[in-house]
């Protein structure tokens, strides 16, 4: 190898024209694309020169070469060096290719399910829109054009809740393909989010990744279930979700406020740090979800079912949890924002048997009985209100 750099510094000119030739051929690429086919050829003659220069005088440069088979040896390295290199060259270029090759059939899909997207056939436009999945799972430089283009087709085939007149009970099969598709989309980084504001989806079933990542303000989203697992935060502020199934799913400082979640179920949900302010959660059943951290503040959660709600660091200010199931729930303070907040929440007639009252301020809480916190087990840091303290 010393050898090489030896006969590199000594022919230190021709190494200088040599780089000053590759970065003109940079040049000229980009100036005069039908100059590219010459300029390969111009650098292949030169590498052959260069080469057989190397194949030349290498012997004379290396040391210890003094026996014909010395010199033997050395040229064999220097021919297993342009061996080696020939092959990686081989290889990147074939690299290169496939990768170009790849990239130009994913587009060739992505325009051929662009055009079935707009037929007249229903099955049509089911079809495109799987073969747009799978175009967004392929290829993730293709990841946001799908996501905007499926966006968009929801937002076309779907009514507006502004919308006078009767609404469809469920979507079409398309636009419920579409919302599949977008919720299942594979997590990546700088990937924009989906947004359904405004738009009638009443009925639609939602299962598979990425549900909590879609922004669905002001939405009717009545009667659907929807599956996620996961963490990502998601945005469903004035969402009407009455009635929807929410299991398995992550929605980590969720926006739910002002939402209707009347009748709405939480089986195996993390609505940790969710904003539910003004939300109502009317008959709601929370199984196995914690909520801990979440914002409560107004939120109507009359007969609501939480049997063992996780409430720590919860804010229920002005929360109304009449006739509310809290049987085996914790509602405990925590060393980042101290008590559970109750100021002012109402627990008229809450079942609170089992629970477990852990540094919560009660003391101007609305309908509590004795008869309430006999069956609960509250410490020496709970405040309760003066009239039953």
């Amino acid at each position: 190898m010393t050898g090489l750099w030896r006969l590199v510094a000594r022919h230190r000119r021709l190494v200088e024209i040599l780089t000053t030739l590759a970065i003109t051929r940079v040049r000229f690429e980009q100036r005069w694309p039908r100059l590219k086919t010459p300029l390969a050829f111009l650098a292949g003659v030169i590498a052959v020169i260069v080469y057989s220069l190397a194949l030349w005088r290498i012997p004379d440069l290396m040391p210890h070469v003094e026996t014909q088979q010395d010199r033997h040896n050395a040229r064999l390295l220097v021919i297993s060096v342009g061996g080696a290199i020939v092959i990686i060259t081989g290889l990147l270029y074939t690299a290169r290719n496939y990768k170009l090759a790849h990239r130009g059939q994913v587009t060739d899909r992505f325009i051929k399910a662009l055009e079935h997207l707009g037929s007249e056939k229903p099955h049509a436009r089911i079809g495109a829109v799987y073969a747009l999945e799978h175009v967004l799972r392929d290829s993730p430089e293709h990841h946001n054009d799908v996501s905007e283009v499926l966006t968009a087709f929801v937002h076309h085939r779907a009514p507006a809740t502004s919308e006078t007149g009767p609404l469809p009970d469920e979507p079409e099969r398309e636009v419920q393909a579409a919302l599949a598709a977008l919720i299942r989309r594979p997590y990546r980084v700088g990937a924009t989010d989906i947004g359904f504001s405004g738009v009638h989806l009443a009925g639609v079933v939602l299962m598979g990744p990425a549900v909590d990542r879609a922004y669905l303000g002001d939405t009717n989203r009545a009667g659907s279930p929807l599956r996620r697992k996961g963490v990502l935060p998601a945005n469903l502020r004035g969402a009407n979700l009455s009635g929807a199934t929410f299991v398995d799913i992550s929605m980590i400082n969720a926006e739910f406020r002002d939402a209707q979640l009347r009748d709405t179920r939480f089986m195996d949900c993390i609505l940790t740090g969710a904003n539910l302010e003004g939300a109502d959660l009317t008959g709601a059943r929370l199984v196995r979800t914690p909520v801990m951290g979440a914002n409560l503040r107004r939120a109507d959660l009359t007969g609501a079912v939480l049997p063992g709600a996780l409430l720590v660091e919860a804010d229920l200010t002005q929360a109304n949890l009449e006739n509310a199931n809290l049987t085996g729930a914790l509602l405990a303070g925590g060393a980042r924002h101290g008590r559970t907040i109750m100021t002012e929440t109402n627990l008229r007639g809450a079942d609170l048997t089992g629970a477990l009252l852990v540094g919560v301020d009660l003391s101007s809480a609305r309908g509590l009985t004795r008869d309430q916190i006999a069956f609960a087990r509250a410490d020496e840091s709970t405040l309760l209100p003066p009239e039953i303290a």
